[in-house]
C-alpha cells in the first residue's frame, strides 16, 4: 500500500502497513524499529494514538472516513499522551483512521488539515 496527499500531489508513504487486527491496532509502533522515510502504518479503525513506551518521534495524521485530514500532529514525542480536554472531542469523533509516519513528512510534504489522503 501506499500514502499520497491527493490535495498537495505529494507521496506521503510508498510503504503503509495496514494495521486492522485488534492486538496489531493496540500494539501500533510500540517495540517496533523507527519508520524509515517513505514508511507509514495505517490504524484502521483508530480514533486515537499515544507514543508512551516509545523511543523516537511521529508524525500522526488523523483521517476522516473519506480520508480527510482532521488533526495533523507533528513530531509527536516519545511518551506522550494528549493531555484530558484536547483533541479528545470533535475532532477525535470525526477520526475513523491514523497514519503514522516518521517526523518531517508532514512539513516536508506540507500536509494539513482538510488535505484529502489516499492510502491504498
Amino acid at each position: 500500500m501506499r500514502a499520497e496527499n491527493q490535495s498537495k500531489g505529494t507521496v506521503l508513504a510508498r510503504r503503509v502497513i495496514l494495521s486492522t487486527a485488534l492486538p496489531d491496532r493496540v500494539r501500533g509502533l510500540l517495540g517496533r524499529p523507527a519508520l524509515e522515510p517513505g514508511e507509514g502504518l495505517w490504524i484502521v479503525p483508530c480514533s486515537g494514538v499515544h507514543t508512551v513506551g516509545m523511543t523516537y518521534p511521529i508524525d500522526v495524521l488523523h483521517l476522516d472516513k473519506w480520508q480527510h485530514v482532521v488533526l495533523a500532529l507533528h513530531a509527536v514525542p516519545p511518551n506522550w499522551h494528549p493531555p484530558a480536554g484536547t483533541c479528545r472531542t470533535a475532532v477525535r469523533a470525526r477520526t475513523y483512521t491514523v497514519l503514522e509516519l516518521p517526523a518531517g513528512t508532514l512539513a516536508q510534504s506540507n500536509t494539513e488539515v482538510g488535505d484529502q489522503i489516499a492510502v491504498r
